[in-house]
């Protein structure tokens, strides 16, 4: 029985062209895949008479480390098939990546701003033309209502019901629901409406709230456009991206007393676990400064 991993590569090619049927592009990918594969056994001197599931394990925990959930998922696949193939032409006696599993990564906490940060952004936003007025009313429509993205381009006049302070809003799903919005972000909206959608519009008609200089509503790649240039415009270092509005509104409701609950109905979501992730946020926030100021927890103590 051949042992040279060097041989196995070839027969392993062989069988994914002409017993697998697979195209070249698929063989290539299997192969970069299989050649990292064999440079991590050899790394550590482990042959397939000493192979175990263990070290197959530790090849998938490796490429954790440094790859994305898809890449890793391509990964396992990859690698079930070649020990698949390796039990089949008796290379080995059993599959030693059936029992693989996903190594279990940290949970990706949202990125949010500051309260400080976020006035510091919004407040200092140029309203001088009718396209930095539009701008800056989408930005204060998402961190005030917590609004997607989609939610607002799509958002259309007769969503509005601002006598009452609340928008309309049809969310994933085509599901619904009324957004209540502070008195500073509806006189804002306002102001928009009469000083810049009129003077973009020049006469034109549309259905849509945001709508550009031809009178189009705005695509979700406009708003990420325009939210960059006026991070550069206001000077702030950090990345900035849409959603992180929507989870700053979430994380400084909850901050500032707001029950899940209520936080759940105004994001939208569908089932509340999905809003249990900002609690992560602040109990994270809570332990960093229990940390930083608790007596006892200081060094030397």
């Amino acid at each position: 029985m051949k042992t040279n991993l060097d041989d196995i590569q070839a027969d392993y090619r062989r069988y994914l062209q002409v017993e697998a049927g697979v195209g070249r592009q698929t063989v290539d990918s299997y192969m970069r895949e299989v050649r990292i594969y064999l440079s991590f056994l050899k790394a550590r001197d482990i042959t397939l008479n000493t192979l175990s599931q263990e070290d197959v394990q530790a090849y998938i925990d490796e490429r954790s480390s440094h790859t994305s959930e898809t890449t890793l998922a391509h990964s396992m696949s990859i690698l079930r098939s070649f020990h698949h193939f390796l039990v089949l032409d008796h290379y080995l006696e059993y599959d030693l990546s059936s029992g693989l599993r996903s190594p279990k990564r940290p949970e990706k906490l949202p990125d949010v701003l500051s309260e400080t940060e976020m006035r510091t952004f919004l407040d200092g936003l140029d309203i001088s033309t009718p396209v930095h007025l539009r701008d800056k009313c989408i930005f204060e429509l998402l961190y005030a209502g917590g609004f997607r993205v989609s939610e607002l381009s799509t958002l259309k006049m007769d969503q509005l019901h601002l006598q009452a302070g609340l928008i309309q809003c049809q969310g994933k799903g085509n599901k619904e629901r009324l957004v209540p919005l502070a008195d500073s972000a509806v006189q804002l909206l306002k102001q928009y409406l009469k000083h810049g959608r009129e003077a973009l519009l020049k006469k034109k008609k549309s259905a849509y709230v945001f709508i550009s200089r031809q009178g189009n509503p705005l695509s979700r790649q406009t708003v990420w456009q325009n939210l960059e240039k006026a991070r550069q415009r206001s000077g702030m270092a950090r990345h900035l991206h849409p959603h992180q509005f929507r989870h700053s509104f979430a994380t400084h409701m909850l901050e500032n007393g707001a029950d899940l609950r209520s936080i759940q109905e105004l994001l939208g979501h569908e089932n509340i676990a999905t809003t249990t992730i900002y609690t992560h946020v602040t109990t994270k926030q809570m332990t960093e400064e229990y940390r930083r100021f608790h007596p006892r927890n200081k060094k030397g103590d």
